[in-house]
């Protein structure tokens, strides 16, 4: 007789789980969703920042989208005779006391990319470990599996280009992996009354200091869940056929239908990339295969290249000079010597940003939508990352610690991998700096998004 834990992380779904899968086996199983204690607490890269003003790391936007998924994911397993259970606080202790309270003999999980979610299995490894419980770690995260490349993620090439061309022609993805058709119930509680069923267990999953971000202007989903997902991905792959024309609209600043809106939902994995790959290959053989349809393709590649990315370089994507090794911190406004490369810590400089008062009211449109739905374009990230770090100066990590906060769906290679290539100490060869105002007549060139969310003049 085998107990089990299925320790949930970023693979809230119940299609293509491997770890899933292989739990399920188990003759009793036990669903856990732990919620690390430090995403409540102030993000200490916007202390130094914004003083006694920092948001927590997991602002209450990112929170409501977490509370959904998890909700969506309890009432699947309900559904199956289940349930998940949910907690807050230190994820290896949490998870220790668990196994004891019931007498638990293996742990499925799947590994992540981030110096916080490598410790997080590594110390809990360690702890079960010395309880004699065995963990069993999968991959389910990325569209390619690290096994399925040609070269250990080490050695990877930096620049996305050789990566994209590499594996487009050496790799291949995986099948993915069936819905489990049973899963077994709890195993019988025998420990610590604070983990009975009847603490652990709640009709809805609620999370400390979560708030919908509502906006009638907002062109994302606040929902979370694997449901939601997979019929957004039915709607905009299959209904309204929007994949056609993706690389012609994918720049677009206002409504729902002019990006795919999916990153949120792969964000927590309540997608699985390679069921969107699958979507994207059926529709290329039963409808039609273009510039566009693979341009979706292309998107989840960019998004491999950053998982693996951090997977190589670890806790230097956090640092002032990434991967780099060359930007200093200014007392003052950077040098214009064209020599010394580097950033500056001006709190008035980075509130005027957070708040949309620059001079730029491009930028300011972008960062007001941010503020107030947890969403902005990937063409305005690119554009306010430039600005702050290029434009102003200000230390880049400000800026991607602000977007950890905020956005619906932060993900942390995709996030710090992004703000690094666009300051300049990341992987991008060409170290360009955005022309905010040329951006602003290329893509809102009538002004109906800053006019949308700034209220004021036409353009």
């Amino acid at each position: 007789m085998k107990n089990a834990l299925l320790w949930f992380r970023k693979d809230l779904r119940l299609h293509d789980n491997p770890a899933l899968l292989a739990a399920s086996r188990a003759t009793k199983l036990l669903p856990v969703y732990v919620l690390p204690e430090r995403e409540l607490q102030p993000h200490a890269g916007l202390i130094q920042a914004l003083g006694d003003d920092a948001p927590a790391k997991m602002g209450s936007g990112r929170r409501y989208f977490l509370q959904t998924a998890l909700e969506d994911l309890h009432k699947s397993l309900k559904e199956k005779k289940s349930a998940l259970a949910c907690l807050h606080g230190e994820v290896p202790d949490l998870i220790l006391g668990l196994c004891k309270a019931y007498e638990i003999t293996d742990v499925y999980t799947t590994e992540l990319p981030g110096t916080e979610e490598i410790q997080d299995l590594d110390y809990t490894e360690q702890l079960l470990e010395e309880a004699g419980i065995k963990l069993h770690v999968y991959e389910s995260h990325t569209l390619y599996h690290p096994d399925n490349l040609s070269f250990p993620p080490e050695r990877m090439p930096d620049v996305f280009t050789p990566f994209r061309k590499h594996v487009e022609k050496y790799a291949h993805t995986h099948d993915e992996i069936p819905c489990p058709h049973l899963i077994p119930t709890w195993p019988e509680h025998k420990g610590e009354s604070r983990f009975s069923p009847e603490t652990l267990y709640n009709e809805h999953i609620q999370l400390p200091g979560a708030s919908q971000k509502t906006d009638r202007r907002s062109a994302n989903p606040t929902d979370g869940g694997e449901t939601a997902a997979l019929n957004h991905l039915k709607t905009y792959i299959w209904e309204k056929q929007l994949v056609k024309t993706y690389k012609e609209t994918r720049n677009g600043l206002v409504g729902m239908d002019f990006s795919s809106k999916l990153s949120g939902w792969l964000a927590l994995g309540s997608l699985s990339p390679r069921t969107v790959y699958r979507h994207i290959s059926w529709f290329e053989k039963q409808v039609v295969a273009n510039d566009s349809t693979y341009w979706l393709y292309f998107e989840l590649l960019w998004r491999d290249f950053f998982q693996f990315l951090m997977m190589k370089y670890e806790g230097k994507l956090f640092t002032l000079d990434g991967i780099s090794g060359d930007a200093v911190l200014f007392d003052s406004a950077p040098k214009s010597d064209g020599k010394t490369f580097g950033f500056r810590h001006d709190r008035v400089a980075f509130r005027k940003w957070i708040d949309g008062r620059t001079e730029s009211d491009f930028v300011n449109a972008n960062m007001i939508e941010l503020k107030e739905t947890g969403f902005m374009s990937n063409r305005g990230r690119q554009n306010v990352a430039s600005y702050l770090a290029k434009t102003m100066g200000v230390d880049w990590r400000w800026g991607a610690a602000w977007f950890e906060s905020n956005l619906l769906d932060y993900d942390v290679a995709s996030n710090w991998g992004n703000w690094a290539y666009v300051s300049g100490v990341g992987t991008d060869p060409r170290d360009r700096v955005f022309n905010v105002e040329r951006q602003a007549d290329m893509y809102d060139k009538s002004g109906e998004y800053r006019s949308l969310w700034l209220g004021k003049k036409q353009y």
